[in-house]
């Protein structure tokens, strides 16, 4: 039991590391490329990083689980737009809610509610561009066993 628990913290805690570290790359070759290109060349180009590195961690979590590659496509799909999606979404929420905390506390009125808008970063699109096309892939691939 204790061994489920600790195989999950760690595939959580590793699943977070990478989004980090995706970011974190992201980040530094938009600094390192901002000079020596053009805007829309450095964005198509970090989108194309990206989808690399996504693609090739399919292929890692492929080969390690002996899955059929679309199988791990879509696991992984589904993964990866979670952790796209879900900061974002749980963003405003919790901001929002301290705004009522605060106003609750302090009689202080504020009306702004922040809305769930998902960033245009490269990393973002190329993920989803990525987790769309593998869920996608599936559902056309299992489609006969469907209907």
């Amino acid at each position: 039991m204790i061994y489920k628990f600790v195989f999950g913290l760690v595939f959580l805690l590793s699943t977070l590391a990478i989004a980090f570290l995706l970011s974190k790359i992201s980040s530094t070759f938009s600094k390192v490329l901002e000079n020596t290109l053009s805007s829309k060349v450095k964005y198509i180009f970090l989108v194309f990083v990206t989808i690399s590195f996504d693609i090739a961690l399919v292929f890692l979590f492929s080969w390690k689980t002996q899955w059929n590659f679309l199988d791990s496509w879509f696991t992984c799909s589904v993964l990866l737009i979670a952790i796209v999606w879900l900061p974002g979404y749980f963003r405003p929420f919790h901001e929002n809610a301290s705004r009522t905390v605060g106003n609750f506390s302090s009689r202080y009125q504020s009306n702004n509610i922040l809305i769930f808008k998902l960033s245009q970063h490269p990393f973002v699109i190329g993920t989803l561009i990525v987790g769309i096309t593998g869920i996608l892939s599936s559902v056309i691939l299992y489609l006969p066993y469907l209907l």
